[in-house]
């Protein structure tokens, strides 16, 4: 599986579904590093917004997760492109954008 990037806490790896042959990407939390209460909170309460939002157009669908003795994984739908902290490091605008492009971004 190819890394598609990488935090604090975990990575997130590009899949293939093996039913409907989409590609989805894998958010894969080690336990190791969620080594505290917080940690594990905090994934918890990402896991319970992504639920939230999975009807809202413009962010990524949880389409399902899962706990193995080793991991914590998400499934999310794959989006060909760059984050958005790539994207405003790429325009080289000093973490600002203009509220012309905000607006293409954020409708």
């Amino acid at each position: 599986m190819r890394v598609l990037g990488s935090g604090a806490y975990g990575v997130v790896k590009l899949a293939q579904c093996r039913v409907t042959k989409k590609k989805v990407a894998l958010k894969i939390y080690p336990k190791f590093k969620l080594n505290d209460a917080m940690k594990r909170k905090a994934v918890n309460r990402e896991i319970k917004c992504m639920k939230k939002l999975n009807s809202h157009p413009n962010v990524l669908k949880l389409i399902d997760s899962f706990e193995t003795p080793k991991d914590i994984v998400l499934v999310l739908e794959y989006v060909n492109g760059v984050n958005l902290h790539q994207y405003i490091k790429d325009k080289g605008t000093k973490r600002v954008l203009s509220e012309e492009v905000s607006r293409h971004l954020f409708k």
